[in-house]
């Protein structure tokens, strides 16, 4: 049965450092409040709607997103037969005090090998821990975070953690579909597979919430706190946190299990098949091809 390890904390919560402080942000969303409620500023008649639009509410929000490094490393051995073309005179061919006979109405020569094979597969994926789509995220990657020991911890009256609805289970069993190949071995010598990161980061925004007072209407304007883009968000006051269990939303013991366990040796089996198969067709098409070759010198 493959190995698995996993290579890190067990519950990795890291908060991406803002760069945008609070003060800058609320002043980035009143400068450009209009955007809000999609009022263009191209005439003056219009700019006017501005001075009816007033500041409400504030929040800091925090977005989860994954990111989710695996790797499945396979050693084995296998027996391997190698063919080469000879010369149609030649009835023998020594290697390495070996002789080999050669078929004169087929000029191939064939030994039989042992490989040493090592692979590796990678994944990384940095995805959306909720719904909501987040773009560049790998991007994020980048910049200074700190280590948090709970998500709770950062739901308070004026700021709130988007709950996340996609556990790490879910985007490994997916990292596990790519990694795990077929594989060709007679001998397998080791077959691990590695979770090297697993980390739940947040990234924060200031929510600011503008009401058009000629219309009642209210609308959200987010100022990402790390690249100060700005962008619509939901009202401040809709549900986006909730209780979150990190031990539910970092659990993957289950998922590996599932994934791995009925697949024991499978890889290795449908690999070898294939290997046998396409051994099988390569020796006919290269027989046929000596064969001719053979006939045309001989004539």
């Amino acid at each position: 049965m493959p190995e698995f390890e996993f290579n890190g904390k067990k519950q990795n919560i890291q908060l991406i450092k803002e760069i945008c402080l609070e003060k800058t942000a609320r002043e980035i969303a009143i400068k450009n409040k209009e955007k809000a409620f999609d009022i263009l500023t191209r005439t003056s008649s219009l700019f006017s709607q501005k001075d009816h639009i007033t500041l409400t509410k504030t929040e800091k929000r925090y977005r989860p997103f994954w990111s989710i490094h695996a790797e499945n490393y396979l050693e084995y051995k296998r027996q391997n037969n190698y063919r080469f073309n000879v010369e149609p005179e030649v009835r023998s061919v020594k290697i390495n005090n070996k002789t080999f006979e050669i078929n004169p109405n087929m000029p191939i020569c064939e030994i039989q090998g042992e490989d040493h094979c090592i692979e590796k597969h990678k994944k990384h994926i940095e995805q959306s821990a909720t719904e909501e789509e987040i773009k560049d995220l790998k991007d994020y990657l980048k910049y200074e975070t700190s280590s948090i020991t709970s998500l709770n911890s950062l739901n308070k009256k004026d700021s709130k953690v988007f709950s996340p609805t996609i556990r790490a289970s879910y985007i490994v069993r997916n990292i596990l579909k790519e990694i795990i190949k077929p594989f060709h071995a007679d001998i397998i010598i080791q077959e691990k597979i590695e979770i090297k990161e697993l980390t739940l980061y947040l990234i924060p925004s200031y929510a600011f919430e503008f009401l058009n007072k000629k219309n009642e209407k209210r609308r959200v304007l987010e100022i990402n706190a790390v690249t100060s883009k700005i962008t619509k968000g939901p009202l401040i006051d809709q549900s986006i946190s909730g209780f979150v269990s990190e031990n539910l939303l970092f659990e993957i013991g289950a998922e590996i299990a599932s994934m791995i366990i009925p697949g024991a040796g499978v890889g290795a089996l449908i690999g070898k098949e294939i290997h046998s198969r396409k051994k099988k067709n390569e020796a006919i098409k290269k027989m046929r091809q000596s064969q001719k070759a053979a006939s045309k010198k001989s004539t």
